[in-house]
């Protein structure tokens, strides 16, 4: 288990993992800045990600919203609709760099 990327993508996993293969911290000799970095970086990815999804959620209901009023705004749907796609993509984006 010396590959960082054998590792579960799930940052609570990755200790559990590490401690299970035997690995106390004398054998980490410098691999346990490594693993801290890594296990970091995807919490903080993971934290982002739920924070987009959160954004995608909100506009969806100020979208079903706003198409729910009487004479509602068109030119408002199409701009909350184009924010939806980019925060769409951007999860996307992030989520395959999460699994790679």
């Amino acid at each position: 288990m010396e590959d960082p990327s054998a590792l579960s993508r799930d940052p609570h996993e990755v200790l559990h993992q590490l401690t299970h293969a035997g690995w106390t911290a004398p054998l980490f000799r410098g691999k346990l800045s490594t693993v801290n970095s890594y296990t970091e970086g995807l919490m903080s990815l993971h934290a982002h990600l739920s924070e987009l999804s959160e954004k995608h959620k909100l506009l969806d209901r100020r979208i079903e919203e706003e198409l729910s009023r009487p004479g509602s705004n068109d030119v408002e749907i199409t701009r909350l609709k184009l924010e939806k796609l980019k925060l769409k993509d951007e999860i996307i984006r992030l989520s395959a760099r999460k699994s790679h």
